[in-house]
């Protein structure tokens, strides 16, 4: 007995079209599981990428600071001077020259730069987890207000028929 073979070579280029097309599909996949193992074992370019892809960001802040003003006063005493013109046998006399100030004025001011560092992907992350629990959250709500719809037309359809039961039982239409 003879086997005959109906297949020409445009079906066997289909075949191993769609095997390979579908052998893609099931290698080209990247899980979250596998992405972490590459991370781990690829340091190096794990770290190359977050760098570029989440660079940490340096902020300054310049904060002016209070103006402090000090007066420092210092009092210098006179001279005595002895006088020229002096007669003979007269005590010998002297004149006081009245004390000199100086006055110092010292004006201090600090001003501060604070940086700040800002760690971008922690940012990112946070704003990730804030959309999902925001969508969560949404879709919490649109479900529960679907339930009480669908709770109300349900006890609505159960109340009118078991009226139009008592109703008929009863004769009273």
């Amino acid at each position: 007995m003879e086997m005959r073979n109906d297949f020409n070579v445009a079906d066997w280029v289909l075949i191993a079209s769609a095997i390979l097309f579908f052998g893609w599909l099931l290698t080209g996949c990247t899980t979250e599981k596998k992405a972490v193992r590459y991370m781990n074992t690829h340091g190096f370019q794990a770290a190359e990428y977050c760098a570029g892809a989440f660079p940490i960001r340096d902020s300054t802040i310049y904060l002016p600071g209070q103006t402090r003003i000090v007066h420092h006063t210092d009092t210098i005493p006179g001279e005595v001077i002895p006088c020229p013109d002096q007669k003979p046998g007269q005590p010998p006399a002297s004149v006081s020259c009245p004390p000199s100030t100086n006055t110092i004025d010292t004006v201090t001011r600090v001003d501060t730069l604070r940086i700040k560092t800002e760690n971008t992907a922690k940012i990112t992350a946070l704003t990730g987890q804030l959309a999902v629990t925001i969508s969560r959250a949404a879709n919490a709500e649109n479900g529960r207000g679907n339930w009480r719809r669908w709770c109300l037309i349900t006890w609505g359809i159960l109340a009118l028929g078991g009226g139009v039961f008592v109703a008929a039982k009863f004769k009273i239409i």
